[in-house]
């Protein structure tokens, strides 16, 4: 039996309240479900559910049993939220969670600290990282949730909240809103010490919808999106590890984008009014080499854009130049009003590679430099594939050097179409 969905089922009352200073009085249901639910129909789906247990190793439920008992549990846990008296002492209205969002841009992210230990060392080590802390433990370095068993629902609206807003996930698709929240929410979430069946049940749940997790070996579920530690000194040398984080760490080194860059801009839709690139001289091209770290801007703009991006790594080859090329393309969307498209050349439209031309298109009163675009991608790389040590982005707008080194990708990008046609052929 699930004993913790049977509490929740228990705790529930046959209504749901609302929450104050919002747009959102139920955010979590309306991120899972996509409209208010009956809490009776609810309940009675959740007491069947209950009849399974996700951490039975010899009869395990199906994936669609797990999400679905998960999305039960979370929506009753803010049902449950909704009638307590004090809610609006925890809820984060719009306004404040506003700044929150606005504010993790100077740091990795948010930190949900949870687990019946003393957090006092843990969540200093975190605020000493620049962490912005929610707990259930009360601590003056970190929001304070609450210590009831349903409490983190609370974080959780923060982060369904982000997907909705500036991720434009719509209502009720929870699968498209955990692969944003895994990719980009900024972030994660902390268990040590133990947890109630409905916490840990709970913490699956926020696992499922794509908060990354650190957890202790005791945690009693076998799946999810996580990483296991036991000390306090473990758990912060892995913290600053998940890549969906603002700020990562590698080799002691810490890897952000620029102020400017945000990958919620991705899916901002932008009415471009001019463009760079997408011209008979453009291009966008990835080449395996030695070179110095550091990014260079050659030329004014004035409609050509050409990019090379020199780098190496192991087990470089023609189909990973490919392949992080079509990368490569989605980093100068990281920067608020700039869209990017790839136009294929006629006869030759297999993806960012072969002869295509990156163009990129500013919304109206939008102002940017090669440097930014060069440090997009620059950044970009070196966060998503931190054991890069060195990479070089070369922006070129310059006519007379673009028509020299046009021929040259041409060249370059012909032989590597034709070995990865030979590799296709072999396989």
């Amino acid at each position: 039996m699930n004993t913790g969905l049977e509490k929740l089922v228990e705790k529930a009352l046959h209504r749901m309240g609302r929450f104050q200073r919002t747009e959102y009085p139920h955010p979590v249901v309306l991120a899972l479900y996509g409209e208010p639910v009956n809490v009776m129909d609810l309940q009675e789906r959740a007491k069947k559910q209950a009849e399974i247990d996700l951490a039975d190793p010899d009869s395990p439920p199906r994936e669609k049993e797990i999400e679905s008992i998960l999305y039960s549990a979370l929506a009753l846990a803010e049902v449950i939220e909704t009638s307590m008296e004090d809610k609006e002492d925890f809820f984060i209205p719009d306004a404040r969670f506003r700044k929150q969002v606005f504010s993790v841009k100077r740091s990795p992210g948010w930190a949900l600290v949870l687990g019946d230990a003393d957090q006092t060392e843990l969540i200093a080590g975190l605020k000493e990282k620049r962490f912005t802390v929610f707990s259930s433990f009360r601590h003056l370095g970190a929001t304070f949730i609450g210590n009831r068993d349903t409490s983190s629902i609370y974080f959780f609206q923060n982060q369904v909240r982000y997907a909705m807003i500036y991720g434009r996930i719509k209502a009720g698709q929870p699968h498209e809103m955990a692969h944003f929240l895994e990719d980009e929410g900024p972030a994660i979430l902390i268990v040590h010490g133990n947890q109630s069946r409905v916490e840990s049940l709970l913490t699956l749940g926020y696992m499922l919808m794509g908060t990354p997790a650190i957890v202790p070996s005791s945690f009693p579920y076998s799946y999810g999106n996580r990483r296991i530690t036991n000390s306090i000194d473990e758990i912060l040398e892995e913290c600053m590890h998940f890549p969906n984080l603002r700020i990562i760490e590698h080799a002691g080194s810490k890897i952000q984008l620029p102020d400017y860059c945000d990958p919620a801009n991705l899916r901002e839709e932008v009415v471009a009014e001019r463009f760079w690139g997408g011209t008979n001289l453009s291009f966008l091209a990835v080449r395996k080499g030695e070179p110095e770290d550091g990014i260079e801007v050659i030329g004014r703009p004035d409609g050509h854009l050409g990019i090379i991006i020199e780098l190496n790594y192991v087990g470089m080859n023609e189909v990973a130049e490919d392949f992080l090329e079509e990368i490569a393309a989605t980093f100068p969307n990281y920067i608020k009003g700039v869209t990017s498209s790839v136009l294929p050349i006629p006869d030759r439209g297999r993806g960012a590679g072969s002869g295509s031309s990156l163009r990129l298109g500013l919304a109206k009163d939008v102002t940017i430099s090669g440097e930014m675009i060069a440090r997009a991608i620059h950044d970009g790389f070196r966060k998503q594939y931190p054991s890069l040590n060195k990479l070089k982005v070369t922006v070129i707008f310059d006519e007379a050097l673009l028509r020299d080194e046009k021929k040259e990708i041409d060249s370059y990008k012909a032989a590597r179409d034709k070995t990865i046609s030979s590799m296709n052929e072999e396989t």
